[in-house]
């Protein structure tokens, strides 16, 4: 299982993910 620090890591790496998509797409994060 990931420590908790991890998963916070991982959780901004996704959401920076989401955005970049979102700019790309000209939609807002769901």
């Amino acid at each position: 299982m990931l420590s908790l620090p991890n998963e916070g890591i991982l959780q901004k790496k996704f959401r920076k993910n989401q955005e970049e998509k979102s700019k790309r797409t000209k939609k807002p994060i769901t």
